[in-house]
């Protein structure tokens, strides 16, 4: 059991007055988080947990600003409630972790950035919001040997999410039932680390995202999406206790396409279209050295 008290408040000096001085201050309510949560070990090779928390974050400096400078006395603290409950199971003498958790997350005034023109964003609330989802992790150490074939691990991460706007109107339109933009309904990473002798190091990482959508109103969508890496390193003992690596590798194996970044709600300006997407680099490789002192 813990809890937290919080009392925050911004200060604002502006320097630069020829537009008149936008100086003040901006104090926001005293904040009180309890969380309790609770563990049962029946067995040393399971565990089963649970917790619910309050949380809260206050909004940038940046956030706290209205477009021409001003402070904004209207945005609010994004404030929620968590519930979790999960199990760890341990099995092959402890050689497999698998954890699995399923949570809610209730909140209020949740903040997003507005893009108001190119190069100007402010910060809103956007009323309630209702997260809900699970994450699975398994590790594993497939064996360990002092010669060859060596140590081979794997980690394995998946999260499944549903993410809505319960209460949030924007620019008259009512977005209540929406799933949020910019969140991936899934995401699956998979990674190995192979050392098949003590100096050489093989690492493969695997990933996969799903769909999310772009803009509020759920009517345009970024595609689930797969890539994977690849990278091998050398150690040398050069003297003493230094050591020099040279490693090579290659990004995005399978030469996929698919936006690195997104921009949700993007406007569009002057003649140009909307630019939503970011997309990532190609297949590409590298090579490099690396000296530990």
């Amino acid at each position: 059991m813990a809890a937290a008290y919080n009392t925050i408040q911004y200060k604002l000096v502006d320097q630069f007055k020829d537009d008149g001085d936008k100086s003040g201050k901006r104090s926001f309510p005293s904040m009180f988080s309890p969380r309790i949560g609770v563990n049962y070990t029946p067995h040393d090779v399971i565990s089963f947990y649970s917790s619910i928390g309050h949380g809260f974050s206050l909004p940038s400096p940046e956030e706290t600003l209205l477009p021409e400078g001003n402070i904004n006395r209207e945005i609010k603290p994004e404030e929620g409630v968590q519930y979790e409950v999960g199990a760890r199971l341990f099995l092959f003498d402890k050689k497999m972790q698998i954890e699995g958790t399923l949570y809610r997350i209730e909140l209020n005034n949740l903040l997003v950035t507005k893009r108001l023109t190119e190069d100007i964003f402010t910060g809103v609330n956007a009323g309630k919001t209702r997260h809900k989802g699970m994450e699975i992790m398994i590790r594993n150490n497939v064996f360990s040997f002092k010669q060859f074939p060596g140590n081979l691990t794997y980690n394995i991460s998946y999260t499944l999410s549903n993410n809505r706007f319960i209460d949030f109107t924007s620019e008259d339109v009512v977005h209540d039932g929406s799933l949020l933009p910019g969140i991936p309904n899934y995401t699956t990473q998979v990674g190995f680390q192979w050392n098949p002798i003590k100096s050489i190091i093989i690492n493969a990482q695997f990933q996969s995202v799903g769909k999310q959508y772009l803009n509020d109103e759920n009517t345009l969508l970024e595609d689930a999406y797969n890539y994977s890496n690849l990278k091998i390193s050398k150690t040398f003992n050069v003297f003493n206790d230094s050591t020099l690596s040279m490693y090579v590798g290659v990004n995005n194996l399978t030469n996929s396409h698919y936006a690195s970044m997104v921009i949700v709600n993007a406007k569009a300006f002057g003649s140009n279209e909307p630019r939503y997407y970011y997309p990532s680099l190609p297949r590409h490789a590298y090579v490099g050295l690396s000296l530990r002192l």
